[in-house]
C-alpha cells in the first residue's frame, strides 16, 4: 500500500486550543476543493503518484501531490519535487531554434546539411529544419528501431549518435505527412550546438532558464545528484520497482529535461507573453502549424481538446515520456488556466490532466477508471494464469467492466513486465488474452509476435506480425520484424 500525501497551497502554523476556538471560520475555495477531490480519486482508484498544478493567470489555484518521491527512504511527493518531463523537453528545445533564427544564424527552411558537416543524404540534402520541428521530416523514430533497448544503455555524444538514424532511408518524402520521431529533436539538438559553439545543456540554461527564472529545472546530464528529484518507479504486480537505466545522453534535446509543476506553470506564463523571444511575432510562427489548422506546430501541440458536457476547448502544451516518468503541460487561452501534471510512475497523466481541465471548464467529472492491467497482476501474484485469466474474462463480459479501463495497452504493459523479467510463457499468455480481448487492433498482434519469436517460435511470430501488419499498415516495427524472421528461417 503506497501512502497518499496532498499538499496544499495553503499556508499552516502551530496554535494552541483557544487561538482554534477564536479564530475566524476559513473560507475554503470551492475549486481547490473540486482538484483536490480529484486529485485524490486518481491516486486511490487509479494508482496515480505525482504532482499536480492548476493555475489561472498568474495565480495558483491549486498545487497537490501524491505518493513517494522515492520509496526506500520513505520520501514524499510534494509541489516542488522535480520530475523528468520527457517530450515536453522539446518546447524548449524549439524555443531556441527560434531564437537562433531571430539572430539569422538558422533559417528554418534550409536543409540539416547546411548546419551539420558531412550529415549523409538523403537526409542532409532534403529535410529542412522546419520539417524537423513540425515533425514532417520522414526521419525513422530512433527510439523505436529494432535493438534500442540495447542500444539505450550505451553513453555516446550527440556527435557519435548521430550515425544511428542519419543513414537509415527516409519513411516518406519530407513535407508529405507528419510522423512523430525523437530523431527530429536529437537533430535539432546537434544543430544548436552546430551554430552555437556550446553544449545543449549549458545553452538552455543560458538563454531560457536563467533569464526567465526557472530555478528548479534543468537538463539532466547524469553528471550529478540534483535535490528533491524523483525517483522513477515501475508497477509491478505488488508493488513497484526502480526503473530501467536510462542513459541521459540519448534522449537529449528531443526528452531529458527535469522541471516541477511550478517552473512549467511560470513557463506558460512566460511563453505566452513571448519572452524567451526578441520579436512577439515568433510566438505566432511557433504556434502555427504548417497546414494553418490545429495539430503539430514548432514543437507544441495545439488542439481543440473534445469533452463532453460542453463545447470544444483550445489547448496549447506538450506530453511526455520517459521510462517511469510522464507530464503533461497545458495552456487553455480561455481563461488562462494553466493545468500541469507529473508523475514518477507514468501511469494516469492525460486521464488526470482531462479531469482537472474538466473542473476548470465546468464540466462534469466521472469517477477515474481503475486500470485493469495492474488488477491484472496483482491476481496472477496471487492466484496464477489461469485463476486471473477466468477473473478477466468474468470482469471483461460483466456489469463492472465500466468501471475499469480495459484498452488494448492495459494487458500489453503487462505484458512487457513479464517479458522484460525473462518469463516469456506468462508473457504470451497475457498478450493472446489481449489478442482476444481487442482482435482487430494491430499493436497486440505486434507484442504477441515479439514474445512468440523471443521463444524461439518464428513460424507463429510471422502469423502474429502479418496480421498486426494488415491491420495496421503504418507498423513499420511489424514490417522489419517480417523480413528478420524470413530471413532467419
Amino acid at each position: 500500500m503506497v501512502r497518499t500525501w496532498i499538499v496544499l497551497v495553503l499556508g499552516a502554523g502551530c496554535v494552541g486550543s483557544a487561538a482554534i476556538e477564536a479564530a475566524p471560520e476559513v473560507q475554503v475555495d470551492p475549486l481547490q476543493e473540486r482538484l483536490q477531490a480529484v486529485l485524490q480519486a486518481h491516486h486511490e482508484r487509479a494508482g496515480f503518484v505525482g504532482t499536480a498544478l492548476v493555475a489561472q493567470g498568474d495565480t495558483v489555484r491549486f498545487a497537490g501531490a501524491t505518493g513517494p518521491a522515492e520509496l526506500s527512504w520513505s520520501v514524499p511527493n510534494t509541489p516542488e519535487t522535480r520530475f523528468r518531463i520527457g517530450s515536453v523537453t522539446k518546447q524548449f528545445t524549439a524555443a531556441l531554434v527560434l531564437q537562433q533564427v531571430e539572430e539569422g544564424t538558422i533559417a528554418l527552411g534550409e536543409p540539416i546539411g547546411t548546419y551539420l558537416e558531412g550529415y549523409p543524404s538523403p537526409q542532409g540534402e532534403q529535410v529542412t529544419v522546419h520539417q524537423l520541428l513540425t515533425h514532417r521530416s520522414g526521419i525513422p523514430n530512433y527510439t523505436a528501431l529494432p535493438g534500442w533497448r540495447e542500444l539505450s544503455v550505451q553513453r555516446r555524444t550527440p556527435t557519435e549518435f548521430l550515425p544511428v538514424f542519419s543513414e537509415l532511408d527516409l519513411e516518406f518524402e519530407p513535407g508529405a505527412e507528419y510522423r512523430y520521431s525523437n530523431s527530429n529533436y536529437f537533430a535539432l539538438g546537434a544543430i544548436l550546438e552546430a551554430t552555437t559553439g556550446i553544449a545543449f545543456g549549458a545553452l538552455l540554461q543560458q538563454r531560457l532558464l536563467d533569464p526567465l527564472g526557472l530555478a528548479d529545472s534543468g537538463y539532466d546530464d547524469g553528471s550529478r545528484v540534483r535535490a528533491s528529484m524523483a525517483r522513477g518507479y515501475v508497477r509491478i504486480p505488488g508493488g513497484y520497482r526502480p526503473e530501467a537505466h536510462v542513459e541521459t545522453s540519448l534522449p537529449y534535446a528531443a526528452g531529458m529535461m527535469f522541471s516541477t509543476v511550478g517552473d512549467l506553470h511560470r513557463w506558460n506564463r512566460a511563453l505566452r507573453a513571448a519572452e524567451p523571444f526578441a520579436q512577439a511575432d515568433t510566438l505566432a510562427q511557433m504556434l502555427t502549424s504548417p497546414e494553418g489548422e490545429t495539430g503539430y506546430a514548432l514543437g507544441i501541440v495545439v488542439q481543440d481538446l473534445e469533452l463532453e458536457g460542453g463545447p470544444s476547448v483550445r489547448s496549447i502544451g506538450h506530453s511526455g515520456r520517459i521510462e517511469a516518468f510522464g507530464s503533461e503541460n497545458w495552456y487553455l487561452p480561455d481563461g488562462e488556466w494553466s493545468v500541469v501534471v507529473l508523475s514518477n510512475t507514468g501511469s494516469g497523466v492525460g486521464a488526470l490532466a482531462d479531469d482537472l481541465i474538466r473542473v476548470v471548464t465546468d464540466r462534469p467529472v466521472q469517477p477515474p477508471l481503475v486500470p485493469v492491467g495492474p488488477w491484472m497482476g496483482d491476481r496472477i501474484a496471487a492466484d496464477g494464469i489461469e485463476a486471473a485469466t477466468a477473473a478477466f474474462r468474468a470482469l471483461r463480459d460483466g456489469p463492472e467492466a465500466e468501471a475499469y479501463d480495459l484498452g488494448e495497452y492495459q494487458l500489453n504493459g503487462l505484458g512487457y513486465t513479464y517479458l522484460s523479467s525473462g518469463d516469456v510463457e506468462l508473457a504470451i499468455a497475457v498478450f493472446e488474452l489481449n489478442v482476444q480481448t481487442h482482435p482487430e487492433r494491430g499493436n497486440p498482434h505486434d507484442s504477441l509476435g515479439e514474445a512468440v519469436w523471443a521463444s524461439g517460435d518464428g513460424a507463429r511470430a510471422l502469423t502474429h506480425y502479418r496480421r498486426s501488419l494488415q491491420l495496421d499498415p503504418d507498423n513499420t516495427n511489424a514490417a522489419r520484424m517480417i523480413e528478420e524472421i524470413e530471413a532467419a528461417q
